[in-house]
Protein backbone atom coordinates (compact mmCIF):
# COMPACT_ATOMS: atom_id res chain seq x y z
CA UNK A 1 0.00 0.00 0.00
CA UNK A 2 1.14 3.21 -0.81
CA UNK A 3 1.10 6.51 1.38
CA UNK A 4 -1.59 8.15 1.14
CA UNK A 5 -1.32 11.91 -1.14
CA UNK A 6 -1.24 14.89 0.71
CA UNK A 7 -4.20 17.24 0.49
CA UNK A 8 -3.75 20.67 -0.18
CA UNK A 9 -6.82 23.17 -0.32
CA UNK A 10 -5.76 26.52 -1.45
CA UNK A 11 -7.66 29.83 -1.18
CA UNK A 12 -7.42 33.26 -3.52
CA UNK A 13 -11.45 33.96 -3.22
CA UNK A 14 -13.44 33.67 -0.06
CA UNK A 15 -16.60 31.73 -1.72
CA UNK A 16 -19.13 31.60 -1.31
CA UNK A 17 -18.73 34.56 1.14
CA UNK A 18 -17.95 36.61 -1.71
CA UNK A 19 -21.34 35.89 -3.50
CA UNK A 20 -23.31 37.13 -0.27
CA UNK A 21 -21.30 40.30 0.51
CA UNK A 22 -20.38 40.63 -3.28
CA UNK A 23 -23.25 39.93 -4.93
CA UNK A 24 -26.17 39.93 -2.55
CA UNK A 25 -26.59 36.34 -2.63
CA UNK A 26 -28.64 35.00 0.33
CA UNK A 27 -27.09 32.33 2.94
CA UNK A 28 -30.15 29.94 2.54
CA UNK A 29 -29.89 30.03 -1.51
CA UNK A 30 -29.06 25.84 -1.96
CA UNK A 31 -25.84 27.14 -3.79
CA UNK A 32 -24.33 28.96 -1.73
CA UNK A 33 -25.56 26.08 1.42
CA UNK A 34 -23.71 23.80 -1.08
CA UNK A 35 -20.26 25.60 -1.38
CA UNK A 36 -20.53 26.51 2.42
CA UNK A 37 -20.57 22.56 3.51
CA UNK A 38 -18.15 22.41 0.98
CA UNK A 39 -15.77 25.23 2.58
CA UNK A 40 -16.60 23.72 6.22
CA UNK A 41 -15.52 20.14 4.41
CA UNK A 42 -12.32 21.05 2.93
CA UNK A 43 -11.05 22.94 5.79
CA UNK A 44 -11.69 20.05 8.12
CA UNK A 45 -10.41 17.12 5.72
CA UNK A 46 -7.19 18.98 3.89
CA UNK A 47 -3.93 18.11 5.16
CA UNK A 48 -3.04 21.36 4.97
CA UNK A 49 -4.76 24.86 3.63
CA UNK A 50 -2.98 27.38 1.95
CA UNK A 51 -4.23 31.00 1.05
CA UNK A 52 -3.24 34.30 -0.74
CA UNK A 53 -4.92 35.93 1.83
CA UNK A 54 -3.65 37.40 4.58
CA UNK A 55 -6.22 38.04 7.23
CA UNK A 56 -8.21 34.82 6.25
CA UNK A 57 -7.28 32.58 9.44
CA UNK A 58 -9.54 33.61 11.88
CA UNK A 59 -12.54 32.97 9.35
CA UNK A 60 -11.10 29.39 8.65
CA UNK A 61 -10.67 28.52 12.24
CA UNK A 62 -14.35 29.21 12.74
CA UNK A 63 -15.04 27.15 9.90
CA UNK A 64 -13.07 24.35 11.08
CA UNK A 65 -9.72 24.43 10.55
CA UNK A 66 -7.27 23.33 12.77
CA UNK A 67 -4.64 26.28 13.14
CA UNK A 68 -1.18 23.84 12.04
CA UNK A 69 -2.99 23.49 8.83
CA UNK A 70 -2.63 27.04 7.96
CA UNK A 71 -0.08 28.32 5.46
CA UNK A 72 -0.23 31.64 4.21
CA UNK A 73 1.44 31.90 0.27
CA UNK A 74 0.85 35.17 -1.80
CA UNK A 75 0.73 35.22 -5.54
CA UNK A 76 4.14 36.60 -6.77
CA UNK A 77 6.12 37.35 -10.21
CA UNK A 78 8.49 35.23 -12.39
CA UNK A 79 11.48 36.94 -13.04
CA UNK A 80 11.74 34.56 -16.30
CA UNK A 81 8.78 37.38 -17.65
CA UNK A 82 10.89 40.13 -16.72
CA UNK A 83 14.11 39.19 -17.89
CA UNK A 84 12.94 38.41 -21.19
CA UNK A 85 9.53 40.64 -21.88
CA UNK A 86 7.90 40.88 -24.98
CA UNK A 87 7.66 44.20 -26.75
CA UNK A 88 5.09 46.31 -26.26
CA UNK A 89 2.05 46.62 -29.58
CA UNK A 90 2.75 49.48 -32.05
CA UNK A 91 -0.51 51.45 -31.10
CA UNK A 92 0.63 51.26 -27.39
CA UNK A 93 4.25 52.41 -27.52
CA UNK A 94 3.30 55.22 -30.08
CA UNK A 95 1.03 56.44 -28.05
CA UNK A 96 3.00 56.57 -25.04
CA UNK A 97 5.73 57.83 -26.51
CA UNK A 98 3.71 61.13 -27.53
CA UNK A 99 3.02 61.31 -24.26
CA UNK A 100 6.34 61.30 -22.53
CA UNK A 101 7.45 63.75 -25.67
CA UNK A 102 5.01 66.52 -24.44
CA UNK A 103 7.20 66.06 -20.83
CA UNK A 104 3.93 64.68 -19.24
CA UNK A 105 4.47 62.56 -15.84
CA UNK A 106 2.03 59.97 -16.73
CA UNK A 107 0.33 57.75 -13.99
CA UNK A 108 -1.22 54.71 -15.38
CA UNK A 109 -3.49 51.64 -13.94
CA UNK A 110 -3.27 48.18 -15.64
CA UNK A 111 -5.38 44.70 -15.44
CA UNK A 112 -9.03 44.45 -15.74
CA UNK A 113 -11.93 47.01 -16.17
CA UNK A 114 -15.08 45.18 -13.70
CA UNK A 115 -16.76 46.78 -11.07
CA UNK A 116 -14.21 45.58 -8.59
CA UNK A 117 -11.92 47.71 -10.13
CA UNK A 118 -13.98 50.84 -9.29
CA UNK A 119 -12.60 52.84 -12.11
CA UNK A 120 -15.20 55.34 -12.07
CA UNK A 121 -13.87 55.86 -8.74
CA UNK A 122 -10.48 56.57 -10.91
CA UNK A 123 -12.19 58.91 -13.38
CA UNK A 124 -13.60 61.20 -10.19
CA UNK A 125 -10.73 61.82 -8.98
CA UNK A 126 -9.22 62.62 -12.42
CA UNK A 127 -11.51 65.50 -13.14
CA UNK A 128 -10.48 66.58 -10.01
CA UNK A 129 -7.00 66.96 -11.22
CA UNK A 130 -5.97 70.60 -11.91
CA UNK A 131 -3.09 69.93 -13.47
CA UNK A 132 -1.79 70.06 -17.65
CA UNK A 133 1.49 68.16 -16.65
CA UNK A 134 -0.53 65.27 -15.37
CA UNK A 135 -2.10 62.33 -17.96
CA UNK A 136 -3.60 59.18 -16.98
CA UNK A 137 -3.83 56.25 -18.91
CA UNK A 138 -5.72 53.17 -18.72
CA UNK A 139 -4.38 50.14 -20.12
CA UNK A 140 -6.74 46.99 -20.08
CA UNK A 141 -10.21 45.13 -21.05
CA UNK A 142 -13.15 43.70 -19.32
CA UNK A 143 -17.12 44.52 -19.28
CA UNK A 144 -17.01 48.08 -18.02
CA UNK A 145 -14.61 49.35 -20.78
CA UNK A 146 -16.97 50.47 -23.44
CA UNK A 147 -18.86 52.43 -20.65
CA UNK A 148 -15.48 53.71 -19.05
CA UNK A 149 -14.48 55.03 -22.80
CA UNK A 150 -17.97 56.39 -23.24
CA UNK A 151 -17.65 58.21 -20.07
CA UNK A 152 -14.78 59.84 -20.75
CA UNK A 153 -16.33 60.99 -23.88
CA UNK A 154 -19.44 62.15 -23.03
CA UNK A 155 -17.62 64.17 -19.79
CA UNK A 156 -14.58 65.18 -21.33
CA UNK A 157 -11.63 63.79 -19.43
CA UNK A 158 -9.07 64.93 -21.62
CA UNK A 159 -6.35 64.26 -19.72
CA UNK A 160 -7.43 60.40 -19.73
CA UNK A 161 -6.49 57.49 -22.58
CA UNK A 162 -7.40 54.37 -22.62
CA UNK A 163 -5.32 51.54 -24.40
CA UNK A 164 -6.52 48.27 -25.46
CA UNK A 165 -5.15 45.05 -23.02
CA UNK A 166 -1.52 43.25 -23.57
CA UNK A 167 0.16 40.34 -23.41
CA UNK A 168 1.03 39.24 -19.40
CA UNK A 169 4.78 39.03 -20.70
CA UNK A 170 4.53 42.40 -21.94
CA UNK A 171 3.72 44.23 -18.77
CA UNK A 172 7.77 44.97 -18.08
CA UNK A 173 7.62 47.18 -21.32
CA UNK A 174 4.93 48.85 -20.23
CA UNK A 175 4.85 50.03 -16.83
CA UNK A 176 8.69 51.03 -17.37
CA UNK A 177 6.61 54.23 -18.96
CA UNK A 178 4.74 54.63 -16.36
CA UNK A 179 6.25 57.15 -13.30
CA UNK A 180 3.54 55.96 -11.28
CA UNK A 181 1.14 53.14 -11.02
CA UNK A 182 -2.24 53.12 -9.81
CA UNK A 183 -4.14 50.33 -7.98
CA UNK A 184 -7.60 50.50 -6.35
CA UNK A 185 -10.22 48.10 -4.49
CA UNK A 186 -14.01 48.31 -4.12
CA UNK A 187 -14.80 49.06 0.04
CA UNK A 188 -16.67 45.60 1.24
CA UNK A 189 -16.31 43.23 4.06
CA UNK A 190 -14.25 41.51 1.79
CA UNK A 191 -11.79 43.16 2.27
CA UNK A 192 -10.90 42.32 5.90
CA UNK A 193 -9.70 38.80 4.93
CA UNK A 194 -6.66 40.15 2.76
CA UNK A 195 -5.81 41.38 -0.72
CA UNK A 196 -5.00 39.14 -3.36
CA UNK A 197 -4.43 40.66 -6.74
CA UNK A 198 -2.69 39.29 -8.63
CA UNK A 199 -0.64 42.58 -10.37
CA UNK A 200 0.13 43.93 -7.30
CA UNK A 201 3.57 41.73 -7.59
CA UNK A 202 3.63 43.27 -11.03
CA UNK A 203 3.28 46.70 -9.64
CA UNK A 204 6.02 46.18 -7.16
CA UNK A 205 8.50 44.66 -9.10
CA UNK A 206 8.82 47.28 -11.95
CA UNK A 207 10.47 49.78 -9.49
CA UNK A 208 7.34 52.78 -10.35
CA UNK A 209 6.08 53.84 -6.83
CA UNK A 210 2.06 52.97 -6.40
CA UNK A 211 -0.42 54.77 -5.62
CA UNK A 212 -3.02 52.62 -3.62
CA UNK A 213 -6.61 53.31 -2.63
CA UNK A 214 -8.04 50.51 -0.04
CA UNK A 215 -8.59 50.17 3.41
CA UNK A 216 -6.64 47.05 4.40
CA UNK A 217 -2.70 46.34 4.93
CA UNK A 218 -0.50 44.88 1.92
CA UNK A 219 2.45 44.24 0.47
CA UNK A 220 2.34 48.06 -0.79
CA UNK A 221 2.30 49.41 2.85
CA UNK A 222 4.11 46.59 4.05
CA UNK A 223 7.08 47.59 2.52
CA UNK A 224 6.37 51.22 2.08
CA UNK A 225 6.33 50.96 -2.05
CA UNK A 226 4.13 53.35 -2.11
CA UNK A 227 0.70 55.83 -0.94
CA UNK A 228 -2.15 54.24 0.40
CA UNK A 229 -5.10 56.32 0.05
CA UNK A 230 -7.98 54.96 2.51
CA UNK A 231 -10.92 57.13 1.31
CA UNK A 232 -13.92 57.51 -0.34
CA UNK A 233 -13.36 61.25 -1.14
CA UNK A 234 -12.46 61.60 -5.20
CA UNK A 235 -11.11 64.85 -4.02
CA UNK A 236 -8.59 63.21 -1.79
CA UNK A 237 -7.16 60.92 -4.05
CA UNK A 238 -6.74 63.47 -6.68
CA UNK A 239 -4.81 65.24 -4.29
CA UNK A 240 -2.56 61.83 -3.83
CA UNK A 241 -1.89 62.34 -7.51
CA UNK A 242 -0.58 65.98 -6.96
CA UNK A 243 1.45 64.65 -4.38
CA UNK A 244 3.35 62.05 -6.00
CA UNK A 245 3.62 64.43 -8.88
CA UNK A 246 5.42 67.28 -6.66
CA UNK A 247 7.51 64.62 -4.34
CA UNK A 248 11.27 64.44 -4.88
CA UNK A 249 12.11 62.63 -7.89
CA UNK A 250 15.00 60.53 -5.50
CA UNK A 251 12.01 60.08 -3.44
CA UNK A 252 9.60 57.98 -6.20
CA UNK A 253 12.63 55.96 -6.74
CA UNK A 254 13.12 55.09 -3.40
CA UNK A 255 9.50 53.77 -2.96
CA UNK A 256 9.83 52.18 -6.27
CA UNK A 257 13.05 50.79 -4.73
CA UNK A 258 11.52 49.17 -1.98
CA UNK A 259 8.86 47.50 -3.91
CA UNK A 260 11.09 45.68 -6.33
CA UNK A 261 13.92 44.69 -3.81
CA UNK A 262 10.79 43.27 -1.41
CA UNK A 263 9.40 41.11 -4.74
CA UNK A 264 12.85 39.90 -5.66
CA UNK A 265 13.87 38.88 -1.96
CA UNK A 266 10.67 37.20 -1.18
CA UNK A 267 7.94 37.08 -3.87
CA UNK A 268 9.35 35.59 -6.78
CA UNK A 269 7.57 31.87 -7.64
CA UNK A 270 10.77 30.60 -7.43
CA UNK A 271 10.48 31.24 -3.62
CA UNK A 272 6.69 30.95 -3.38
CA UNK A 273 7.06 27.44 -5.01
CA UNK A 274 9.85 26.10 -2.64
CA UNK A 275 8.17 27.23 0.56
CA UNK A 276 5.05 25.33 -0.87
CA UNK A 277 7.43 22.32 -1.11
CA UNK A 278 7.84 22.62 2.46
CA UNK A 279 4.42 20.42 2.46
CA UNK A 280 5.26 17.97 0.30
CA UNK A 281 6.38 14.77 1.32
CA UNK A 282 10.05 13.84 0.90
CA UNK A 283 10.86 11.67 -1.72
CA UNK A 284 12.54 11.58 -5.35
CA UNK A 285 9.72 12.05 -8.56
CA UNK A 286 6.75 13.54 -7.18
CA UNK A 287 3.87 13.95 -8.46
CA UNK A 288 1.65 16.94 -7.87
CA UNK A 289 -1.97 16.95 -9.33
CA UNK A 290 -3.10 20.37 -9.62
CA UNK A 291 -7.33 20.52 -9.79
CA UNK A 292 -7.87 24.46 -10.98
CA UNK A 293 -10.80 24.96 -13.25
CA UNK A 294 -9.83 28.12 -14.55
CA UNK A 295 -6.06 27.55 -15.03
CA UNK A 296 -4.32 29.05 -17.87
CA UNK A 297 -0.91 30.05 -19.39
CA UNK A 298 0.99 32.71 -20.42
CA UNK A 299 -0.86 32.72 -23.83
CA UNK A 300 -4.04 31.69 -22.63
CA UNK A 301 -4.71 33.82 -19.80
CA UNK A 302 -5.26 33.81 -16.04
CA UNK A 303 -5.26 31.56 -13.76
CA UNK A 304 -1.82 31.88 -13.72
CA UNK A 305 -0.93 31.21 -10.46
CA UNK A 306 -0.83 27.24 -11.01
CA UNK A 307 1.34 27.73 -14.26
CA UNK A 308 3.86 29.38 -12.89
CA UNK A 309 3.64 27.30 -9.71
CA UNK A 310 3.79 24.26 -11.96
CA UNK A 311 6.62 25.58 -14.18
CA UNK A 312 8.91 25.71 -11.03
CA UNK A 313 7.71 22.58 -10.12
CA UNK A 314 9.19 20.80 -13.12
CA UNK A 315 12.57 22.66 -13.37
CA UNK A 316 13.05 20.48 -9.90
CA UNK A 317 11.87 17.55 -11.93
CA UNK A 318 8.70 17.05 -10.12
CA UNK A 319 5.71 15.52 -12.75
CA UNK A 320 3.10 18.18 -12.59
CA UNK A 321 -0.83 17.69 -14.05
CA UNK A 322 -3.20 20.22 -14.43
CA UNK A 323 -6.99 19.42 -14.33
CA UNK A 324 -8.91 22.58 -16.22
CA UNK A 325 -11.85 23.31 -17.79
CA UNK A 326 -11.97 23.71 -21.46
CA UNK A 327 -14.01 26.73 -20.73
CA UNK A 328 -12.93 29.97 -18.57
CA UNK A 329 -14.44 33.83 -18.48
CA UNK A 330 -10.74 34.38 -17.49
CA UNK A 331 -8.62 33.46 -20.47
CA UNK A 332 -8.17 35.31 -23.51
CA UNK A 333 -7.45 31.99 -25.45
CA UNK A 334 -9.41 28.29 -24.51
CA UNK A 335 -8.17 25.30 -25.82
CA UNK A 336 -10.48 23.78 -28.66
CA UNK A 337 -11.35 20.12 -27.79
CA UNK A 338 -13.94 17.78 -28.74
CA UNK A 339 -14.18 15.81 -25.53
CA UNK A 340 -13.04 15.97 -22.01
CA UNK A 341 -9.84 14.85 -20.60
CA UNK A 342 -8.06 15.80 -24.14
CA UNK A 343 -4.01 16.41 -22.82
CA UNK A 344 -2.12 18.75 -23.82
CA UNK A 345 1.66 19.69 -22.76
CA UNK A 346 2.35 23.09 -21.74
CA UNK A 347 6.21 24.01 -20.66
CA UNK A 348 6.19 20.35 -19.39
CA UNK A 349 3.03 20.82 -17.62
CA UNK A 350 0.30 18.17 -18.37
CA UNK A 351 -3.13 19.63 -18.90
CA UNK A 352 -6.35 17.73 -18.65
CA UNK A 353 -8.86 19.37 -20.64
CA UNK A 354 -12.61 19.04 -19.16
CA UNK A 355 -14.87 19.90 -21.31
CA UNK A 356 -17.56 22.37 -20.22
CA UNK A 357 -20.12 24.86 -21.48
CA UNK A 358 -19.25 28.59 -22.51
CA UNK A 359 -21.09 31.38 -20.20
CA UNK A 360 -20.57 34.92 -19.43
CA UNK A 361 -21.05 36.83 -16.72
CA UNK A 362 -21.73 35.20 -12.96
CA UNK A 363 -25.46 33.77 -13.57
CA UNK A 364 -26.87 30.32 -14.25
CA UNK A 365 -24.69 29.24 -17.10
CA UNK A 366 -21.52 29.83 -14.79
CA UNK A 367 -22.92 27.78 -12.10
CA UNK A 368 -23.37 25.00 -14.73
CA UNK A 369 -20.08 25.44 -16.18
CA UNK A 370 -18.64 24.55 -12.10
CA UNK A 371 -21.30 21.13 -11.72
CA UNK A 372 -20.42 20.45 -15.65
CA UNK A 373 -16.57 20.17 -14.42
CA UNK A 374 -17.03 18.94 -10.80
CA UNK A 375 -19.49 15.81 -12.37
CA UNK A 376 -17.06 14.65 -14.97
CA UNK A 377 -14.10 14.80 -12.70
CA UNK A 378 -15.74 13.34 -9.88
CA UNK A 379 -16.62 10.17 -12.38
CA UNK A 380 -13.27 9.71 -13.23
CA UNK A 381 -11.68 9.94 -10.24
CA UNK A 382 -11.02 6.41 -9.71
CA UNK A 383 -9.59 6.27 -13.28
CA UNK A 384 -7.75 9.80 -12.58
CA UNK A 385 -5.85 8.21 -9.24
CA UNK A 386 -5.33 5.17 -11.05
CA UNK A 387 -3.90 6.60 -13.67
CA UNK A 388 -1.96 9.57 -12.74
CA UNK A 389 -0.58 8.26 -9.00
CA UNK A 390 -0.13 11.35 -7.41
CA UNK A 391 1.95 12.38 -4.02
CA UNK A 392 0.11 15.38 -3.58
CA UNK A 393 -2.91 16.79 -5.07
CA UNK A 394 -3.72 20.51 -4.84
CA UNK A 395 -7.42 21.57 -5.23
CA UNK A 396 -7.82 25.27 -6.04
CA UNK A 397 -10.64 26.55 -8.22
CA UNK A 398 -12.86 30.00 -6.83
CA UNK A 399 -15.25 27.74 -5.79
CA UNK A 400 -14.55 24.61 -3.20
CA UNK A 401 -16.12 22.37 -4.21
CA UNK A 402 -13.42 20.27 -6.71
CA UNK A 403 -12.07 19.53 -3.27
CA UNK A 404 -14.67 17.10 -2.95
CA UNK A 405 -12.70 15.76 -5.88
CA UNK A 406 -9.36 15.76 -4.23
CA UNK A 407 -10.77 13.65 -1.72
CA UNK A 408 -11.97 11.57 -3.61
CA UNK A 409 -8.58 10.80 -6.11
CA UNK A 410 -7.19 10.73 -2.32
CA UNK A 411 -9.21 7.84 -1.20
CA UNK A 412 -9.18 6.10 -4.50
CA UNK A 413 -5.15 6.15 -5.02
CA UNK A 414 -3.39 2.72 -4.02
Amino acid sequence: MKERPILIHEVRDMWPETLVVGYGMKRYNPFVWLLQRAENSAYRRSDYVVSTLEYAKEHMLKHGLKESKYRYLTNGVTLQDWENPLELPKMHKDALQKIKKQGKFLIGYFGGMTPLDTLDFYLDAIKKVNCDSIQFVLVGDGRERERLEQRIRSEKITNCLILPRIEKKSIPNLLKWFDCIYMGTEYTELNKYGISLTKMTDAMISGVPIIFRTNIDNLVSQNNAGIIVDTKNPQKLADKFIEIYEMDADERRKMGLNGHNAVVNNYTYEKIAENYTKLFPAKENLHILMIQHYAGSNNMGMVFRPYYLAREWVKRGYKVDIIAASYSHLRVKNPEIEKSFKKQEIDGIVYHWVKTRTYEGNGIKRAFSIFDFVGQTLVHASEIAKTLQPDVIIAGSTYMLDTYIGQKIRRKRK
